[in-house]
């Protein structure tokens, strides 16, 4: 673009894409809380970029300086309604733009009693606005609708959302709306929402879809091939003390025949706060934004550059910088185009030509040269040592199974992964690590293609472990602490025991993948079998591992929960058995009984209050969810206990329970700790 801003608004409108006023300088911080950032200065700038020759033209200045405002285009005339001033007023004006004699002019009607930060569509001739927040950022529920030709000024729906939301993007797509992401005010804008409703008109009812892969809201979205797109948006990171706005990268794809997710190549550059637009060569053009948080000078900047989201008929991606241009024209796509896939450890890179994908090759990193050498040399051991593979844009069969029906593939996928095993069997080999995760699939007009990777863990048929073969709790607890528990669990019980790697524990583990596939994803090779092992000691290696047994007390206040504890505390002293009280509850003042352990000694709801200004009950939420933020502390104390009783005492406020997933992640995680 010619000027770096955000907060603006883009519409298609003939032959280029409008770009209309917005946020130009940074957003500096304007106060002591976390989020206390605004725009440093306005504008009224507009531009039309020209997709045919990739250059950019300026147009009339708008008639007013305008942010957080929208776009959209009724029968040849662009209006821009909504948004806020320089004062952080909201604007009632709505601004018409006339290509024909290249002109503003403003409308008679005006926007009273509506929002700034709602996403449009049009529908009918009609702008249909969704959500936002109102002048004191109240968050809105409402959906209305303008009709230039009436004049009807902004009748409300006859039902509104469930959840209220604002920097939320919508589209209507086969008489419906979608409306994705967001931020609503039931987690103090701590998190953004990771849900769509649904408003069917046929109905006249709302209904969730399926969840975001990434939470976010201020994402940009469009319908580009009957499939909704988003783009980036604002996540959420907490630094111990607050939450910051956290620019994202990622793209996803919605399906509406299945009503469910697919994770995509990410953008190169973290935004929100953006623009994206369709364009009628069947591209989504993104505009701007802000970038990463600048922690030198505690600022988000604005950014200049845009990019391209393409499609081929392959379903494969296109990315590049569309910049402004001067001269002849530049090409849009240049010969090869290069997509990253992020993986855990690794990355992959999609090498394509005129549009056509035609492999993937692993990106060498530094730390892992050590495994790169041991995959190669594992290849060079099998007849055919390729260590190229087509592409597989649907990724690992773990992550499509966490938005798409893996059911109805199970033929297909089993057989090729049974092909790929007897393959290694034949080469006397065995994976020892044929799990979910390693399995990635190609899925074309209802083709399915399923490769294996990761052969640098092949090992020789029959070769045993060096060292302890016996695997602990403490080894579980540990793989499951770095997200690998999934590893262990796709051995065979004989492997874990003993370290012997032979044919059979892979049959073992391609009946997980079978299961996995049926129950489409619901039951994975990663704790729900050996839960079932471990609770009928079906795997002596548990038998004798280290366990913390505990008793969680919950009740709401007054309930009785710390005479319980007292008593129960009482009985185990006199039968002789080590017995600890602790303290969960960071509102606690006396207790009738000696804590081994205590949540205040790292936050109490005291000095929540005293330090942030909240109220009792939004420092007890705060204080929760602080302790589940440092989780190593806990885990650092528990494990002065490893053979004793433990009585752990929980606070009694209702909404940890029932409005709020504290709890319940808080319980997650010290099973988790063994």
């Amino acid at each position: 673009m010619t000027i770096a801003r955000s907060d603006f608004g883009s519409s298609a409108l003939n032959d280029f894409i409008v770009l209309t006023g917005g946020c130009l300088g940074p957003q500096i911080r304007t106060g002591n809380a976390c989020d206390s950032y605004s725009c440093s200065s306005l504008t009224d700038y507009v531009e039309a970029y020209f997709p045919a020759n990739n250059s950019y033209v300026r147009l009339p200045n708008l008639p007013r300086l305008r942010f957080r405002h929208s776009s959209e285009v009724i029968n040849g005339l662009l209006y821009v309604i909504g948004g806020r001033d320089g004062n952080d007023q909201l604007i009632t004006q709505i601004d018409i733009y006339n290509p024909t004699n290249n002109s503003w002019s403003t409308s008679s009607y005006t926007l009273n009693g509506w929002c700034s930060d709602f996403s449009t569509f049009v529908k009918d001739s009609q702008i249909w606005m969704v959500g936002g927040y109102y002048q004191s950022y109240e968050v809105c529920s409402g959906v209305a609708y303008f009709d230039p030709k009436t004049g009807t000024n902004f009748t409300p729906l006859s039902s509104n959302m469930v959840d209220a939301r604002g920097d939320t993007c919508s589209v209507y797509y086969n008489n419906s709306i979608y409306v994705i992401g967001g931020f609503d005010p039931n987690n103090n804008f701590t998190a953004p929402v990771d849900t769509i409703e649904v408003y069917d008109f046929n109905t006249g009812k709302w209904s969730y879809g399926a969840r975001l892969i990434n939470p976010g809201g201020d994402k940009a979205c469009g319908i580009l091939n009957d499939r909704l797109r988003t783009f980036g948006g604002e996540g959420k990171k907490f630094n111990g003390t607050c939450y910051y706005s956290d620019p994202e990268t990622d793209t996803e794809e919605f399906f509406f025949t299945t009503q469910s997710w697919s994770q995509e190549p990410p953008m190169d550059t973290a935004r929100f706060r953006f623009a994206a637009e369709y364009f009628q060569n069947n591209k989504i053009y993104i505009f701007g934004g802000q970038g990463e948080r600048d922690t030198v000078n505690d600022v988000y900047p604005t950014l200049k550059t845009a990019k391209v989201w393409a499609d081929s008929s392959a379903r494969t991606a296109a990315s590049t910088t569309a910049t402004a241009s001067t001269g002849s024209a530049a090409s849009l796509f240049v010969s090869a185009t290069v997509f990253w896939r992020q993986h855990r450890y690794k990355e992959s890179i999609q090498p394509k030509h005129h549009e056509t994908t035609t492999a993937a090759v692993k990106k060498r990193d530094v730390k892992d040269v050590r495994i790169l050498i041991q995959e190669s040399a594992r290849m060079k051991n099998l007849s055919e040592g390729w260590l190229l593979m087509e592409w597989t844009e649907e990724g690992s069969l773990f992550n499509y199974a966490r938005c798409h029906p893996v059911s109805p593939l199970f033929f297909s996928i089993g057989r090729d992964v049974a092909r790929g095993m007897a393959y290694v069997a034949e080469q006397k080999m065995v994976h020892t690590q044929l799990h979910a995760q390693h399995i990635l699939l190609r899925i074309s007009s209802g083709a399915v293609i399923a490769k294996i990777t990761s052969f640098s863990e092949c090992v020789k048929d029959g070769t045993k472990k060096k060292g302890n073969h016996s695997t602990t709790r403490k080894d579980l607890q540990r793989w499951s602490r770095r997200g690998n528990l999934n590893v262990l669990t796709s051995q065979a019980p004989g492997v874990i025991k003993y370290g012997m790697q032979s044919a059979l524990s892979d049959v073992w583990s391609f009946g997980l993948i079978l299961l996995f596939i049926v129950t489409d994803g619901t039951k994975s090779s990663s704790q729900a079998i050996y839960n079932e092992m471990i609770l009928a000691e079906k795997l002596p290696i548990f038998k004798n591992s280290e366990m913390k047994y505990a008793q969680l007390i919950m009740g709401p206040a007054g309930a009785g929960k710390s005479t319980f504890c007292d008593t129960i505390r009482q009985h185990c002293e006199n039968i002789k058995r080590p017995v600890h009280c602790i303290n969960l509850d960071p509102a606690a003042e006396d207790f009738r009984y000696p804590v081994s352990i205590d949540i205040r000694e790292l936050i109490s709801v005291e000095e929540v209050m005293d330090e942030l200004g909240y109220g009792p009950n939004g420092g007890l939420v705060y204080a929760i969810d602080f302790l589940l933020q440092n989780l190593p502390w806990l885990e650092d104390e528990l494990g002065d206990y490893e053979d004793d009783y433990l009585l752990i005492d929980c606070p009694g406020q209702i909404e940890l329970y029932s409005h709020l997933d504290l709890m319940k992640r808080l319980v997650d995680a010290i099973q988790g700790l063994g």
